[in-house]
């Protein structure tokens, strides 16, 4: 009998949605910007497409259309494939495009008023998800069809400015959106068109916003507080920290929710700082769904926008120099303009931000684990500049003359730091003969008790050893206890030695070098163009992968503590107004607040200066200094600074 050659299976007839649905999508997907207009003439044709291809019957065709033309990567990611349905991508499309059509509505008539009133902060919210969750699909329906910057500027000319005249604004959720979007759509290029007179007014803008710390949150809960959050009741009387509960009697009221308002300056004294942890819950509507958040802060995305103008002039020599105002015609060099702008390319570089927006809604509780820091992030040598405000001028400021922020005398000076990680690893519960602890070398650390603690005895006789974090001390020293010492303990570690107390051993980050632009390792590529990543160097929790909570090496923040050390870099040339100096500090994990002490040998003895603040997306270093004679319940002397990784060699 001839062979005979098996038969293949039919092709099955599409049905008639199916071949509707393929027509709207190819339809809808031709034209990449904007609404998926092309869908109409399909439903109106007939009352049989209608049916097949109506939004509330046919979601999925709705959500592949919401995939085709904006970015999904980031909320698979970040919230897990199964949390957004096909409903929930129809609806936010819909959402989207309502969104997208305002803009350009709004833009086009150069007015807010030509839309609904309620639906500006409902857009605002939208448009600033839209920007943390951007792959480039975002980036183009926002700049290119909703004209983002156009937008952002056209709020802060129309409902901004023109109020500065009535006093200090209040810090609204509106304004910290609009904000943050004016800092997500601005390039370096954008200063070369800005005139001289528009960028006065925009400087004038900033100002308050950024030398105001007695108004204006510069934090998302108050830099005394070290261990959050606190897991306390919602009708709980946060205690202040045993630090800091000398000063004068200071009530604090009683629970309140964060309408973004800040509270009054205490009536016993204007000089008074605002220590009271507050819940800052907001809600938008998203995927269908109403998701609560923690709004940005004001502050920052104003520091970012001042940071990158008075970078615009050069900044010659270590002596501090004026900050002088636009003049007409002034060149501006971009090449001194060394912070990184913000990019909307790659959704990694805001996993940190927005995971500050899911767990730092209250410092009281939190059902979500915090994902603020990574190892290896602040590695390397940082350059920037510190903003000064005259002394005199601020203590008129801070007694009530607020109108001098917009035009006391501020200069500048330069900043440059090495700064080395060092990671607590917590110890084995058990340690048998064969694998004994680490016992201190009485040549490296001299004078020290040891780094294990004894832990009483197993069943079998043996020592259990485990070692404990470093307690918590002062925030005036950077949350390290008085008398703390950072010295070296072997090649891969240092050892914090605490009069009185054991010493903690901390090792070095020696990993892989961190990708700013991206915000996350920049591992080496295999032929094929991937990621490759050594195992026998990276943690097997490597950044906005999976938790793997089956191996030893899993990053956890909340017991990983981070401790910095640094000083000059080895090439820098000291003189008299930057002499030899030292860095210790640590990383507050619920927020991934960096606070750093900065000491240095002056005439009259030790002078001490504390810096606070965030690692922004993008890879600025940015917060606020400031001087260490005054008690943390008390307004201090204080600026800005504003920092960027140099680029390794």
């Amino acid at each position: 009998m001839p062979f005979a050659a098996p038969r293949s299976a039919p092709a099955r007839a599409l049905t008639l949605t199916e071949i509707l649905e393929a027509i709207a999508f190819y339809l809808c997907t031709s034209t990449f910007l904007g609404p998926p207009a092309a869908i109409v003439p399909l439903l109106v044709a007939s009352r049989v497409f209608n049916m097949r291809l109506s939004y509330p019957v046919n979601p999925t065709l709705y959500a592949r259309i919401f995939s085709a033309k904006f970015d999904v990567a980031a909320i698979i990611r970040r919230s897990g494939p199964g949390c957004i349905t096909a409903a929930c991508r129809a609806d936010e499309l819909r959402r989207r495009c309502n969104v997208l059509r305002r803009m350009r509505q709004i833009v086009t008539a150069q007015d807010f008023w030509s839309c609904e009133e309620d639906t500006v902060l409902a857009d605002l919210c939208s448009i600033y998800q839209m920007c943390l969750e951007s792959d480039g699909n975002n980036r183009q329906q926002l700049l290119d069809y909703g004209h983002l910057r156009q937008y952002a500027l056209l709020y802060v000319r129309k409902e901004m400015l023109p109020l500065l005249t009535r006093g200090l604004l209040s810090d609204t959720l509106e304004r910290a959106l609009a904000m943050w979007l004016l800092w997500f759509s601005t390039t370096k290029r954008d200063l070369l068109t800005e005139d001289a007179a528009a960028g006065n007014a925009m400087m004038a803008l900033l100002r308050p916003f950024v030398f105001a710390n007695f108004k204006y949150d510069a934090f998302y809960a108050p830099w005394m507080y070290f261990r959050l959050p606190l897991f306390r009741g919602p009708t709980a009387v946060p205690p202040l920290p045993q630090h800091i509960t000398h000063g004068p009697g200071i009530t604090i009221p009683a629970l309140q929710t964060y309408q973004l308002q800040p509270s009054p300056i205490s009536p016993e004294s204007p000089h008074h700082a605002d220590l009271q942890l507050r819940d800052r819950t907001q809600y938008m509507w998203a995927y269908n769904r109403k998701m609560p958040f923690c709004p940005p802060l004001l502050g920052q995305a104003a520091l970012l926008l001042f940071s990158m103008r008075i970078q615009r002039g050069p900044l010659v020599g270590e002596r501090p120099e004026i900050l002088p105002p636009l003049q007409a015609g002034a060149p501006a060099i971009l090449h001194g303009v060394k912070m990184r702008t913000a990019h909307l390319t790659d959704s990694r570089a805001y996993d940190r931000h927005y995971s500050r927006t899911a767990t730092c809604i209250s410092p009281f509780s939190s059902e979500v684990p915090p994902r603020c820091t990574e190892p290896g992030m602040l590695s390397g040598v940082w350059e920037g500049r510190s903003v000064i405000l005259d002394l005199g001028q601020y203590r008129r400021i801070l007694a009530g003359e607020t109108a001098l922020l917009s035009t006391a005398m501020a200069a500048q000076q330069p900043v440059i730091w090495s700064v080395t990680e060092h990671h607590f690893h917590p110890a084995p519960s058990r340690a048998d003969k064969s694998a004994r602890p680490y016992s201190p070398h009485s040549d490296t650390l001299e004078g020290a008790s040891g780094y294990w603690t004894l832990d009483g005895e197993d069943e079998h006789g043996d020592a259990e050893w485990i070692q404990t974090s470093l307690k918590e001390g002062p925030a005036l020293n950077a949350y390290f206890p008085l008398g703390s010492q950072i010295v070296p303990f072997d090649k891969e570690g240092v050892a914090v030695t605490v009069p009185g107390q054991p010493s903690v051993y901390y090792k070095t980050w020696r990993g892989p070098e961190w990708d700013d632009a991206k915000d996350h390792f920049a591992f080496e590529k295999d032929e094929g163009g991937e990621d490759r990543m050594d195992e026998d160097w990276v943690p097997k929790r490597a950044p906005y992968d999976p938790i793997d909570d089956g191996g030893e090496d899993v990053w956890d923040q909340e017991l990983n503590d981070i401790i910095l050390t640094g000083g000059s870099p080895e090439s820098h040339h000291h003189s008299a107004w930057d002499p030899p100096f030292k860095l210790m500090g640590r990383i507050r994990s619920w927020d991934g607040m960096i606070i750093i002490l900065r000491e240095s040998d002056g005439p009259m003895g030790k002078v001490r200066w504390l810096f606070r603040g965030y690692l922004t997306p993008c890879g600025n270093w940015i917060g606020r200094w400031r001087e260490t004679g005054t008690p943390e319940y008390l307004c201090g002397y204080e600026g800005i600074f504003c920092l960027t990784r140099k680029p390794s060699a």
